[in-house]
């Protein structure tokens, strides 16, 4: 029906026993409404027209998720937990994101390719590629979990990414600025760098923009 387009169904929390039903009201598999996140449930629906005082209904946050298929076996290891996953093959749990935050990836690659001026310099593709694979190494092998943020390993890897951001952007260097507003502007652009970074969220803006959507930074 060409009138639905913005008019949802919503999933009742529990079917409608002594009342009439209405002609929208069916049974379908509604995902995800359990703990895990890993199982469909058959659900009652009604059509918004048909919504009334006294319906309890099931609502989900709007939100977008992927994965970058590297191996055959990599969609298989794709497993919600409390409402998020792992970014494969990485030890943090940012996904899936919420819908709104599509702006902080577009943001960030707008950034990367030359927007706002942010690095001051315009970045290579080999130079961003060479970041994301000394930046996942690292996190892979130094074994460091962004969630404890607070441990010797997190700390040596935040100290890394920021060290290899102020070697290969000269605007980051404090040597550099005689003014003191440029002094304070690339401090924090610097630190605002590093903790897009060491959040896992520039790794899955690499993932998205580079690898999945094949897009360039020297375009």
């Amino acid at each position: 029906d060409p009138r639905d387009r913005h008019r949802p169904y919503f999933v009742l929390a529990d079917g409608l026993k002594d009342e009439k039903k209405p002609a929208s009201y069916f049974k379908t598999f509604a995902f995800p409404f359990d703990k895990d996140g890993e199982k469909a449930h058959l659900m009652w629906v009604v059509h918004v027209d048909h919504l009334h005082k006294g319906m309890e209904l099931l609502l989900s946050t709007n939100t977008f998720d992927f994965e970058f298929l590297d191996s055959g076996e990599r969609r298989f290891q794709v497993r919600y937990k409390d409402g998020f996953r792992k970014s494969l093959p990485y030890n943090f749990s940012n996904k899936p994101y919420l819908l709104e935050e599509i702006d902080e990836f577009a943001k960030w690659w707008k950034r990367l390719t030359g927007g706002e001026e942010w690095f001051k310099i315009k970045l290579t593709e080999s130079q961003v590629k060479q970041w994301e694979y000394n930046w996942t190494n690292t996190l892979a092998n130094w074994d460091v979990d962004i969630a404890k943020n607070k441990s010797a390993q997190f700390k040596l890897w935040e100290a890394f990414v920021r060290a290899g951001l102020v070697e290969s952007v000269p605007f980051f260097r404090k040597t550099l600025h005689d003014k003191q507003e440029d002094l304070k502007c690339a401090a924090q652009r610097l630190e605002e760098t590093v903790k897009a970074v060491t959040s896992g969220l520039l790794l899955d803006v690499f993932e998205l923009y580079l690898h999945i959507l094949k897009q360039r930074i020297d375009k």
